[in-house]
């Protein structure tokens, strides 16, 4: 087996079509390069690649279908170029399967090895079957998928009306990140089944309607980011069980109420963000009592939301970070005495 890596060079033009005389390439990185044109459908014909890394380029057009025959693909990484479901130009189509869409061919369906797939910083807007196809599919073997920074990739990826019959026995997906698309839909439940999941941002994704209370059944969650959407209502209780969250994102947003076992048990918590909402009420000490890695805190913006500590009060933490600007006249300096903190 073969394993050529060129990546960080200044290789320019096109991926030439010879690539598929490459029959026992089992890894090829080309990443980091000026490469433009579309991914030729040869690159099919290396049914020997286990890891295609053509990520930081200025490739574009659509994937082609035969990516599908690469059976033993467990890496795929396309990130940082101008991929979408466009028909090539004329002159380039013989090396494609015509479609017109990437709706209709959707070549990752057959990747029954595929484990980490990036699609980050592109032009796609939809996917046929949704996230869900990822997920739900491929022997449910998925580990990390990546479509950030694809602004109008929309409408509803989750398929969430497609999702009863989709299950598995278990779920290896540790990273789902879509930040920055336009999704306009409401959380899905269903994404309370990944059990294994580690990161899960869908911030900046125009997601709206109430969190879902089935994010709480992740247990090994550590990093969570729903910043920056229209979502509404509670933090749900249930995000009391996440016990290994690390960091918590959901600022910008229109959530209005909160409990105190949202956070109490969150003894690995170190980031808190839940500044430009509608919060109201009163966070008071019990609230971080168990916090001891807690570093940052970003209430802002909470014009309803005041604190309430003793003059007294030893945290078991110091803040790094710590912006309260809303809040001006919500509290007084003794407050300041115990809750020691550096202000950005």
């Amino acid at each position: 087996m073969v394993n050529i890596d060129f990546s960080q060079n200044y290789l320019a033009d096109f991926i030439p079509s010879e690539i598929r005389m490459l029959k026992e390439l089992f890894g090829l990185n080309l990443s980091h390069n000026n490469l433009t044109g579309t991914i030729p459908a040869e690159m099919g014909e290396v049914e020997s690649l286990e890891s295609l890394d053509l990520s930081f380029n200025q490739l574009s057009g659509p994937i082609p279908r035969s990516i599908s025959r690469l059976n033993s693909l467990g890496v795929l990484k396309l990130s940082r170029n101008n991929l979408s479901e466009e028909i090539p130009r004329e002159g380039h189509l013989s090396t494609f399967n015509e479609a017109s869409s990437f709706d209709n061919v959707n070549p990752f369906h057959n990747l029954t090895f595929l484990k980490f797939l990036d699609l980050s910083e592109n032009e796609f807007t939809s996917i046929d079957g949704g996230v869900s196809s990822f997920i739900f599919g491929n022997n449910c073997i998925l580990k990390a998928l990546d479509l950030s920074y694809n602004p109008d990739f929309g409408g509803d990826v989750f398929r969430s009306d497609k999702n009863e019959s989709m299950s598995c026995d278990h779920y290896d997906m540790q990273v789902l990140n879509l930040h920055d698309t336009s999704m306009k839909i409401k959380i899905p439940d269903w994404l309370g089944k990944l059990k294994n999941l580690q990161s899960l941002s869908l911030s900046t994704s125009l997601i709206y309607g109430s969190i879902s209370t089935s994010l709480g059944n992740l247990s090994n969650l550590e990093d969570l980011d729903l910043s920056n959407n229209a979502l509404i209502g509670a933090i749900p209780t249930s995000f009391g069980r996440l016990l290994n969250l690390r960091t918590l994102y959901l600022g910008r947003n229109r959530l209005e109420e909160f409990g105190e076992e949202c956070f109490i048990q969150l003894e690995n918590l170190e980031v808190l963000d839940i500044s430009n909402n509608f919060h109201k009420g009163v966070l008071e000490e019990p609230h971080f009592a168990n916090l001891s890695r807690f570093n940052v805190l970003l209430i802002a913006d909470n014009e309803h939301l005041s604190l309430d500590m003793t003059s007294n009060w030893v945290p078991a933490f110091q803040l790094n970070h710590f912006d309260a600007s809303s809040c001006i006249g919500c509290f007084g300096s003794e407050f300041l005495n115990g809750f020691e903190h550096k202000r950005y």
